[in-house]
């Protein structure tokens, strides 16, 4: 008994001098740190503890793409419906095409917009300078624990380069191979600082102007009037029953008939189906 508790007490004895000499050694030292970006910190409260997936656009993906609006800009990033100026909803009586986020077709009244994760009164991202604008976070699910039920769809929040100094724009013209939907656009940034520092003044403004494209006529493919054009049952053997021809116009109305009852009695179309007042004239005896 008394050799057994000798080599117990020297194995333990080895044991701790190991242990004590691995704590001896000097820990390596730790990289340093430059900068560190965190990314919906909102997410992580007592209501809400899973993880999320946040989409970030840093300000090098922005630069490259160039948006004329913060609208071009969120249209790109998947999770978005398309709500640019050509399907976008009109703001009463100005006029103007308003751009809301709609993230996963919900609607826009389901997508939450915040501009330096600050809620926003109007959700029209017509109203922020894409040239101030550093990186765009976007979270598509799970969202609503946090910040409410108007973040169903989810969560578009825009960062603001409000440190920016000194002055910066771009001036951008495209039109298409038609000599047609021709576009400019524009924007200017400046900022700087002053009272040593304490304060800070930062403006943007960009501006775009699209006029669009012409009809199908101005294209090639519409030129022709290539239309499907159906024959009769007593159409002759070898014929087949539709047809895919070129200069052929559709219209559901003969010209030079005259609608003879009903709320639009006394209403012809000309040749090219547009509807006019036909003049019945006199009836002599």
């Amino acid at each position: 008994m008394t050799n057994s508790k000798a080599i117990f007490m020297t194995a333990s004895a080895l044991a701790l001098m190991t242990a004590s000499g691995a704590w001896a050694q000097d820990a390596a030292p730790a990289a340093a740190v430059e900068e560190v970006v965190v990314t919906g910190s909102r997410l992580n409260n007592v209501n809400f503890t899973a993880p999320t997936p946040v989409k970030v656009m840093g300000a090098e993906q922005i630069s490259q793409r160039a948006p004329a609006t913060v609208g071009e800009l969120t249209n790109e990033i998947p999770g978005f419906r398309n709500t640019g100026p050509t399907v976008g909803t009109r703001s009463s009586g100005s006029g103007v095409a308003s751009n809301s986020p709609d993230l996963r077709g919900l609607g826009p009244n389901r997508s939450l917009v915040l501009i330096d994760g600050r809620r926003q009164l109007a959700k029209d991202t017509n109203y922020i300078p894409a040239s101030l604008v550093s990186r765009v976070e976007v979270v598509t699910g799970g969202a609503s624990a946090a910040y409410g039920s108007d973040a169903v769809a989810g969560v578009v929040n825009f960062i603001l380069d409000d440190r920016f100094t000194g002055i910066k724009g771009n001036v951008q013209y495209g039109q298409s191979k038609y000599s047609d939907n021709k576009e400019w656009s524009g924007a200017l940034a400046y900022g700087r600082g002053f009272a040593d520092g304490k304060g800070r003044f930062v403006i943007g403004v960009d501006a775009s102007k699209n006029k669009g494209t012409g009809d199908h006529y101005t294209r090639p493919w519409g030129a022709i009037e290539q239309g499907q054009v159906g024959y009769p049952l007593t159409r002759a053997a070898g014929v087949p029953a539709n047809a895919y021809l070129e200069g052929v116009e559709l219209s559901t109305v003969a010209p030079g008939s005259v609608v003879l009852s009903g709320p639009l009695k006394g209403t012809t179309f000309d040749s090219a189906g547009n509807p006019y007042v036909w003049q019945y004239g006199q009836v002599l005896s």
